[in-house]
C-alpha cells in the first residue's frame, strides 16, 4: 500500500506526504474505533474535536523532532482544520481501525498511534494522548 502511495505521489517530500497521511489516521482512526462512531460523529462532537486537536499537536511535535516537514499542512492549526475537513467530508465512514475491531481482526494501531508513541519516546516528544489511545486499542484487541 505505501509503495503504491509513494509512486502515485511522485513528489519531492515523500516523507512529508506519508507523515501527513499518518497524521490524518492518528487523528481519527482510534477515536472512531473506540467510540464505534463514524467520522461525522467525531466532527460533530466538541469533546472529540479536543482529542483530535491533542493528537494532531502530538504528531506535529514528533514530526518536528524527527526533522520531518509535513506536506500540505503548515502548522498544527491547519492540520487540525484538515482533520476536521476529512471527518466532515467522509462523515458516513467508519475508520479502518474500527472496521477491523468490529470484525475481530488485528488493527494497524501499532503503525499509527503506537508508532507516534514509540517515536515520540525516542525523540523526547511527549505523546500522552496517542499513547493512551494506542493502549486502549491494544486492550480492546486483547493484545495489551
Amino acid at each position: 500500500m505505501w509503495v503504491a502511495e509513494i509512486s502515485r505521489l511522485g513528489r519531492d517530500n515523500i516523507a512529508g506526504e506519508l507523515w501527513t497521511k499518518l497524521l490524518w489516521n492518528c487523528a481519527l482512526n482510534a477515536i472512531s474505533a473506540l467510540g464505534r462512531v463514524k467520522y461525522g460523529q467525531i466532527a460533530a462532537s466538541s469533546d472529540a474535536r479536543q482529542v483530535v486537536q491533542s493528537l494532531v499537536e502530538e504528531v506535529f511535535a514528533v514530526a518536528a523532532a524527527a526533522g520531518i516537514h509535513l506536506a500540505s499542512v503548515e502548522d498544527p492549526s491547519a492540520a487540525f482544520a484538515g482533520a476536521c475537513k476529512i471527518a466532515t467530508q467522509m462523515s458516513g465512514a467508519l475508520s479502518s481501525t474500527a472496521q477491523d475491531m468490529l470484525r475481530g481482526k488485528r488493527t494497524e494501531i501499532d503503525s499509527l498511534n503506537g508508532y507516534i508513541s514509540r517515536r515520540g519516546a525516542e525523540l523526547g516528544a511527549p505523546t500522552p494522548v496517542n499513547h493512551a489511545l494506542y493502549t486502549m486499542i491494544k486492550f480492546a484487541e486483547g493484545r495489551a
